[in-house]
């Protein structure tokens, strides 16, 4: 494995196989920092220091490791729209930091996360990469991010069932370590819309580490609505009418 540090104000190094081509890698390089450039604007966040991004093909799935400054992602370095669509995700993760994760919510965590790769996914798409080809591709991000949106459930199922509904619970709950996610798929599919209209809500996104166990996921977003108006469209799509 080789070791590759490029963001030296923060101290961020990527761990890779060997990358051929020297100008993919610069590539590859730029487009982890430019996406975590952007998160940071939209979650009006700092980069934490010392991060390791390590591109491991061995693994089935990406992960942010919780008690380590690490982000595994598991794609091939120069798939340049699932690099984005994994470490946006995981770095959604890294920004929102929760030092005791409320375990009613993960789920809910999750599909902020997915709905995040969506959303800087497309970002990306109508960002000036300046680079020839990378300028050339960044259209793929578009359609990638677009394809998300057509896998159909197999069973249709209504997000205002969620807070009535244990068997959708569980099985959220149950997607959460899992790597085909269907239910949580579908979910981000009807919340990313809601970040495309308002994306001032990214902002309130970290203060999903201040859920607590003590309430339920319900409580929990009815509190976290009192610092954006505009979560109350999240917490419509999930209550019952």
């Amino acid at each position: 494995m080789n070791t590759t540090n490029f963001n030296k104000r923060k101290g961020w190094n990527l761990i890779h196989d060997d990358i051929e081509n020297p100008n993919d890698l610069d590539r590859t390089l730029f487009l982890l920092l430019k996406t975590s450039e952007l998160m940071e604007f939209f979650f009006k966040v700092s980069a934490p220091d010392n991060l390791e991004i390590h591109i491991d093909t061995s693994r089935t799935t990406p992960l942010n490791w919780a008690n380590e400054p690490k982000i595994s992602l598991s794609c091939q370095p120069t798939l340049w729209s699932q690099l984005i669509y994994q470490f946006a995700h995981e770095y959604c993760h890294r920004l929102i930091d929760s030092p005791f994760p409320s375990l009613n919510s993960l789920w809910f965590e999750e599909a902020i996360c997915e709905s995040s790769s969506r959303f800087f996914l497309k970002k990306m798409g109508i960002t000036n990469l300046k680079d020839k080809i990378l300028q050339k591709y960044k259209f793929n991000f578009i359609e990638y991010s677009n394809s998300l949106y057509n896998s159909n459930m197999e069973t249709p199922w209504s997000t205002n069932q969620i807070f009535l509904n244990n068997d959708i619970l569980k099985r959220l709950n149950i997607e959460t370590t899992a790597p085909k996610r269907p239910y949580l798929n579908f979910l981000s599919t009807k919340i990313t819309p809601i970040f495309s209209a308002h994306p001032d809500l990214w902002a309130n996104v970290k203060d999903i580490r201040y859920f607590s166990n003590e309430n339920s996921i319900q409580e929990n977003i009815e509190i976290w609505q009192k610092r954006n108006s505009n979560i109350k469209e999240i917490l419509t799509l999930l209550k019952s009418k």
